[in-house]
């Protein structure tokens, strides 16, 4: 039983080094339009409030998810050409192409900030 939590658990952590290599591949020319078009299907079932067991169906819900999105991940990652996954993850490697983690941090921050202050404004108005 440990071995196989160990094993899934190397699974997710491929996934998760996956999905930068997967955004420098969308970059690269040679990958294909289909591949592309897989990777963007994911990327919106990830973000979409339709799943195909909606959320709210407890623990169902989630469970979707949890093998839909490391599923779509994979399929897109073999569709990816060879030479433009190993350019991809060499690049990664590299620190030649480092993604700025920093400005998305600071716009989430604000948004949640922003929100949180209309929240805030809308709960503690006389009309709520």
């Amino acid at each position: 039983m440990n071995s196989s939590l160990l094993n899934i658990r190397n699974k997710f952590r491929l996934l998760k080094s996956d999905l930068p290599v997967l955004y420098l591949a969308t970059k690269d020319k040679r990958t294909p339009v289909t591949t592309k078009l897989l990777i963007g299907v994911t990327i919106a079932y990830f973000f979409s409030p339709i799943d195909f067991i909606p959320d709210f169906i407890p623990v169902l819900g989630f469970v979707d998810d949890l093998f839909m999105i490391p599923f779509l991940v994979s399929m897109a990652v073999k569709t990816v050409p060879v030479a433009v996954l190993a350019d991809a993850r060499a690049r990664l490697n590299s620190g030649k192409s480092k993604m700025k983690n920093t400005l998305l941090v600071m716009i989430i921050i604000a948004v949640c900030v922003v929100s949180g202050y209309y929240g805030y404004q809308y709960f503690n108005s006389a009309d709520y």
